[in-house]
């Protein structure tokens, strides 16, 4: 990330890759408190408040998300997140509406109906936990379980988790890379692997990298590189790439135990 996002310091080193690319990571450590009321800011000023921490012309993530504590700084952007959601989700209504409009003046075709951020946060929910529906179409994130009606700071700490994420694959811009450090945090594994290969399946335009300690997660990953972390020392990393086709008949399962 700090090597390879232009947002992240003014030490960027240019040239390193596309100027374009953001690369966005979900620490571990991190705040799932959501408040009553989400304000919700023009799409622009919620899109930078999110990936940068702030809307000043030349914010830098590291000052503004990271308080220049990028490895241990408790992320603190749930109402960032959801402010961006709606946001983007009433830009999307809006566009399409004025999409439309010149169709109709102009006697054309009319675009066919799209399916908004919102609607696909709120799809993906759904299929996770049927039992359990949220609703996404005010300014609040209400969740409906039979009859009865909780607020988003109610909500258990999974689901809370499966909803951040939910929402930060969504809002990711094409070709992002998208960095999530204990991707099964306080998610049963009954529902782990399905969030994350519906959210790799929405989202083939970017690069999904995991940091996890679970070995069946790890596994369940298809088509992926896979690295041996093999020790920290406070300021340094050790590791290596795991390449599974020169390892005989050693099985997956046994490699990851051995790591």
């Amino acid at each position: 990330e700090e090597l390879n996002d232009k947002n992240f310091s003014h030490n960027y080193h240019v040239g390193k890759v596309e100027e374009s690319i953001l690369v966005h990571r979900l620490t571990a450590q991190k705040s799932l408190i959501i408040d009553d009321t989400i304000s919700v800011l023009d799409y622009d000023s919620a899109e930078k408040s999110l990936y940068i921490g702030d809307v000043q012309q030349n914010a830098k993530k590291n000052n503004y998300r990271y308080y220049q504590k990028p490895v241990t700084n408790m992320i603190n952007d749930y109402n960032k997140v959801l402010s961006f959601l709606f946001s983007k989700g009433n830009k999307e209504l809006q566009d399409h509406y004025e999409a439309d409009r010149r169709a109709v003046d102009n006697h054309e075709e009319r675009p066919e109906l799209i399916k908004t951020v919102i609607m696909k946060a709120t799809s993906i929910w759904n299929s996770l936990l049927p039992h359990r529906k949220i609703d996404l179409t005010g300014n609040g994130v209400p969740v409906y379980n039979n009859d009865i009606r909780y607020l988003g700071q109610d909500m258990s700490d999974g689901e809370r988790v499966i909803l951040y994420m939910i929402c930060q694959a969504l809002l990711l811009p094409t070709h992002s890379v998208l960095i999530v450090d204990e991707p099964e945090l306080h998610i049963h594994k009954t529902v782990v692997n399905e969030l994350w290969t519906a959210l790799e399946q929405e989202r083939t335009d970017c690069i999904f990298m995991y940091i996890t300690h679970d070995i069946d997660f790890a596994l369940s990953r298809e088509n992926a590189e896979m690295y041996w972390i093999k020790s920290y020392n406070g300021t340094g990393w050790d590791y290596e790439k795991v390449d599974a086709d020169n390892l005989g008949d050693l099985p997956n399962e046994l490699l990851f135990e051995i790591a």
